[in-house]
């Protein structure tokens, strides 16, 4: 499984927080907890990934940024997603790297 993989690499680097449903991201961050990045899939266990950043976003106008993972969903898609805030878009499959890549790259304020 490739997320398994990946999320195995990450946790090397990066406290990961891997929260199951939208309701469950959002009340966690409502508590006033604050990631770096939120990676987020674009089909978030049957739910609209969109639904997340909408909700994400009206929690707080400096909302933390969001990678969106794609299952390929076209450039319509891409652009909703960049126009909802996202600061970077990967379509699945993806190579671990480029993922990395986008979360250090938002980190060091790129």
């Amino acid at each position: 499984n490739q997320y398994v993989a990946l999320e195995k690499g990450l946790k090397k680097q990066f406290s990961i927080i891997d929260k199951p449903t939208i309701k469950e991201a959002v009340h966690w961050i409502r508590c006033g907890n604050k990631p770096d990045v939120v990676i987020v899939d674009i089909n978030f266990n049957g739910q609209s990934g969109l639904s997340f950043l909408q909700e994400l976003n009206n929690i707080n106008v400096n909302a933390p940024p969001v990678i969106v993972l794609a299952d390929n969903g076209g450039a319509a898609e891409e652009l909703n997603c960049f126009q909802s805030g996202v600061r970077g878009y990967l379509n699945k499959p993806y190579k671990s790297g480029d993922l990395l890549k986008k979360i250090t790259g938002i980190l060091n304020g790129e």
